[in-house]
Protein backbone atom coordinates (compact mmCIF):
# COMPACT_ATOMS: atom_id res chain seq x y z
CA UNK A 1 0.00 0.00 0.00
CA UNK A 2 1.27 3.45 -0.92
CA UNK A 3 1.30 6.07 1.82
CA UNK A 4 -0.18 9.32 0.52
CA UNK A 5 1.06 12.63 1.84
CA UNK A 6 -0.70 15.95 1.61
CA UNK A 7 0.84 18.52 -0.73
CA UNK A 8 0.44 22.23 -1.37
CA UNK A 9 -1.32 22.48 -4.73
CA UNK A 10 -4.52 23.98 -6.07
CA UNK A 11 -5.38 20.80 -8.02
CA UNK A 12 -3.64 17.91 -6.21
CA UNK A 13 -4.38 17.05 -2.60
CA UNK A 14 -2.11 14.03 -1.97
CA UNK A 15 0.85 12.25 -3.56
CA UNK A 16 2.43 8.87 -2.85
CA UNK A 17 5.12 6.71 -4.41
CA UNK A 18 6.14 3.06 -4.32
CA UNK A 19 9.80 2.94 -5.31
CA UNK A 20 9.93 -0.84 -5.76
CA UNK A 21 6.94 -0.91 -8.11
CA UNK A 22 7.68 2.53 -9.62
CA UNK A 23 4.06 3.57 -9.10
CA UNK A 24 3.03 7.15 -8.44
CA UNK A 25 -0.40 7.77 -6.90
CA UNK A 26 -2.02 11.16 -7.12
CA UNK A 27 -5.26 12.22 -5.45
CA UNK A 28 -6.91 15.23 -7.02
CA UNK A 29 -9.00 17.81 -5.19
CA UNK A 30 -11.64 17.94 -7.91
CA UNK A 31 -14.01 15.02 -7.56
CA UNK A 32 -11.73 13.37 -5.01
CA UNK A 33 -10.38 11.22 -7.89
CA UNK A 34 -7.22 9.17 -7.44
CA UNK A 35 -4.96 7.75 -10.16
CA UNK A 36 -1.93 5.47 -10.29
CA UNK A 37 0.81 6.19 -12.84
CA UNK A 38 3.05 3.24 -13.80
CA UNK A 39 6.80 3.11 -14.48
CA UNK A 40 7.52 6.48 -12.84
CA UNK A 41 11.16 6.71 -11.75
CA UNK A 42 12.27 7.94 -8.34
CA UNK A 43 13.96 10.81 -10.15
CA UNK A 44 10.63 11.90 -11.67
CA UNK A 45 8.88 11.59 -8.31
CA UNK A 46 11.59 13.68 -6.64
CA UNK A 47 11.30 16.32 -9.37
CA UNK A 48 7.54 16.45 -8.83
CA UNK A 49 7.88 16.90 -5.09
CA UNK A 50 10.54 19.62 -5.46
CA UNK A 51 8.69 21.51 -8.19
CA UNK A 52 7.67 25.10 -7.55
CA UNK A 53 4.22 24.14 -8.84
CA UNK A 54 3.28 20.48 -8.41
CA UNK A 55 0.25 20.87 -10.67
CA UNK A 56 2.25 22.44 -13.50
CA UNK A 57 4.95 19.79 -13.23
CA UNK A 58 2.30 17.07 -13.32
CA UNK A 59 0.75 18.51 -16.51
CA UNK A 60 4.09 19.03 -18.27
CA UNK A 61 5.95 15.85 -17.29
CA UNK A 62 3.60 13.14 -16.02
CA UNK A 63 -0.01 13.35 -17.22
CA UNK A 64 0.52 12.18 -20.81
CA UNK A 65 3.93 10.56 -20.38
CA UNK A 66 2.85 7.61 -18.20
CA UNK A 67 0.13 4.96 -18.32
CA UNK A 68 -2.51 5.69 -15.68
CA UNK A 69 -5.41 3.88 -14.06
CA UNK A 70 -8.17 5.33 -11.91
CA UNK A 71 -8.19 3.92 -8.38
CA UNK A 72 -11.64 2.98 -7.08
CA UNK A 73 -12.57 4.97 -3.97
CA UNK A 74 -11.62 3.25 -0.76
CA UNK A 75 -8.58 1.36 -2.11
Amino acid sequence: MIHLRQVESSMISHVGYDEGAEVLRIKFKRGDAEYAYKDVSMREFTSLMKAKSIGSHFHKHIKKAYVSAKIPQGE
